[in-house]
């Protein structure tokens, strides 16, 4: 069982990225990234955690701009400031060969550092993706009310998956069509794992086949869970995903 060692990455502008390491004998180095709005001490985060200090692995989570122990404003985030802080957190934080594990939004995330970094990551497992979602997600499915008040004041409040209203400001949209990936072919090619709860309401799991067609690499299996949601926190649903991690390593 490695320790864990809790840091925090400095950064220019004087805010921090918070992580906590824990130090195995294995390898690669899995990094788990969450989701939009979610933090490094959730159900699966945790559930990863436990499951890599039993197996002696090196494994990695940290806190997005704004979410968790970070600094910074949530309304202030962007898809390109949250994989500024995932590229941070590799180029800093890890040496070596890495599998990086993206939930929801990280598994976008995941696949943007991919192809910064792709040198580096030797798989992906993605729990949920929500690739593009700023724009397939939000822009395109909000009602015209919303809408006219996201452009007139650049801001308004959504209700996701509890009774937390969470921030959507146009500056998150603007910044996400900067980032889009399924509107073209992904130049990724290291194995790519997919695992979806079908009963999904927030990300519906067919998105998993504009991935499949668009993904250079050969070596993709997705994993459909017939009554998983959206979060795949059951205890079930972690054995699965650290099964699939570990077929990876």
């Amino acid at each position: 069982m490695g320790k864990v060692i809790k840091k925090m990455f400095v950064i220019s502008d004087n805010s921090f990225i918070s992580y906590k390491f824990r130090h195995g004998r294995r390898g690669p180095t899995v990094i788990y990234l969450g989701g939009y709005h979610s933090n490094m001490e959730g159900e699966k985060a945790l559930g990863i955690d436990k499951w890599a200090a039993k197996n002696n692995i090196k494994y990695l989570r940290f806190d997005y701009f704004g979410h968790g122990t970070s600094s910074g404003d949530f309304a202030e985030g962007t898809i390109s400031r949250w994989l500024d802080d995932t590229l941070r957190i590799i180029d800093n934080a890890t040496k070596g060969k890495l599998i990086l594990v993206g939930s929801s939004m990280g598994g976008w995330i995941s696949f943007l550092a991919t192809l910064k970094r792709r040198k580096r990551v030797d798989g992906i497992v993605c729990i949920a993706p929500a690739l593009d979602f700023t724009e397939d997600l939000i822009w395109k499915k909000i009602p015209p009310s919303k809408k006219k008040l996201l452009l007139k004041k650049g801001l308004y409040y959504e209700n996701f998956k509890s009774n937390e209203s969470y921030p959507i400001t146009m500056k998150l949209i603007k910044d996400g069509r900067k980032h889009l990936l399924l509107r073209k072919k992904i130049n990724i090619k290291c194995p790519i794992r997919i695992i979806h709860g079908i009963k999904d309401e927030i990300v519906p799991w067919q998105i998993n086949y504009r991935i499949e067609k668009k993904v250079s690499t050969k070596n993709l299996t997705i994993t459909l869970v017939k009554n998983g949601d959206h979060s795949l926190s059951k205890n079930s649903d972690i054995k699965t995903i650290t099964y699939t991690v570990e077929s990876l390593i």
